[in-house]
């Protein structure tokens, strides 16, 4: 009897487990429906945008000691609204002097007339007075160690116009330049706008001219040591440059920086022959000058030098 028993047990389980997997098949399709139905329910984006609009609007009034900072965000709630205009105005200005030294002023002039962010630099970077452009038969452009090593010195520009390099008195003044993970794009984008335009090369020819100069690592870190980039890491400033410069175009009849690099290369030649003299003179002195009696060797075989040139002068003369 008992064993008959416990012969439908196992019978009995498995009803009890289908008609729990029934249950559990239901639930599960009634729940992947309702979530079938929430997934296709429209959302009113006007009604959300008025709620929140109405709830900002119930919101008391900022107290006067609160501090509105530089940095301002305008939302694309609030993007074109008349009484912010101003405000967000100021903003892209103060975004756009973040990227490239650029005289407030300019920005103000151009700032309405410019079509296209890239367009604005672009016209915020043409030099107010055109300058005097030499034709070059050859780009050779020393670099800052080598100019470092003639004697000239660097100086950080007192001016804003990030292409305002100026060479007066042995004194390089190259303005300010910041170099982070977004200048090379920056740079690439705006170099592609004044060669699909037509502009006149401004920037192409800066580009080349900073390839050059800051040609290795040594020669950023000079740039550096004066202040003149704002950049820990050297490394990165001629690798921006180089990979810049293969984009760019060389006009020798038309480099605007042929003034600038004429004067260094005159200076860079007078140097030379002054440090050919002077090391001459340091040999002479040092072989053949280094006791009083080697002095007066020295000076008695040039007196008889002269004395032997004359005679030889005069019986030319005679005859």
């Amino acid at each position: 009897m008992d064993d008959r028993e416990d012969e439908h047990v196992p019978v009995e389980i498995e009803k009890l487990a289908d008609s729990s997997s029934t249950v559990n098949t239901g639930d599960t399709e009634k729940a992947m429906a309702h979530e079938d139905e929430n997934e296709h329910v429209p959302i009113d984006m006007k009604k959300l945008a008025d709620s929140l609009s109405g709830k900002l609007e119930t919101l008391p009034p900022l107290s006067g000691k609160c501090s509105i900072y530089r940095m301002v965000s305008i939302g694309p709630f609030h993007h074109g609204k008349e009484e912010l205009k101003a405000m967000e105005e100021h903003k892209q200005r103060d975004d756009i002097v973040g990227y490239l030294p650029i005289q407030e002023n300019l920005l103000e002039i151009n700032f309405s007339k410019a079509k296209h962010f890239v367009d604005l630099l672009i016209l915020c970077l043409q030099p107010s007075q055109s300058r005097a452009v030499i034709a070059l038969k050859d780009l050779n452009i020393p670099s800052v160690k080598k100019l470092d090593q003639a004697g000239i010195k660097f100086k950080r520009g007192s001016s804003k116009d990030l292409l305002d390099i100026k060479f007066n008195e042995g004194i390089l003044e190259i303005p300010f330049l910041r170099v982070d993970e977004t200048t090379e794009r920056l740079y690439r984008n705006v170099l592609a706008f004044e060669n699909m335009h037509c502009y006149t090369g401004y920037f192409n020819d800066y580009i080349l001219m900073m390839n050059y100069l800051v040609s290795t690592p040594k020669d950023a870190e000079l740039l550096l040591q004066n202040e003149i980039i704002g950049l820990g890491d050297t490394e990165a400033v001629p690798t921006v440059f180089r990979n810049l410069g293969k984009d760019c175009a060389i006009y020798y009849f038309h480099f605007q920086y042929s003034a600038v690099l004429a004067n260094l290369q005159a200076y860079c030649k007078s140097h030379k022959l002054k440090a050919t003299f002077k090391q001459n003179y340091l040999t002479l002195k040092q072989n053949y000058c280094n006791t009083l009696w080697a002095s007066i060797s020295v000076i008695a075989a040039v007196i008889l030098l002269l004395l032997t040139f004359i005679q030889t002068v005069c019986s030319l003369i005679a005859l």
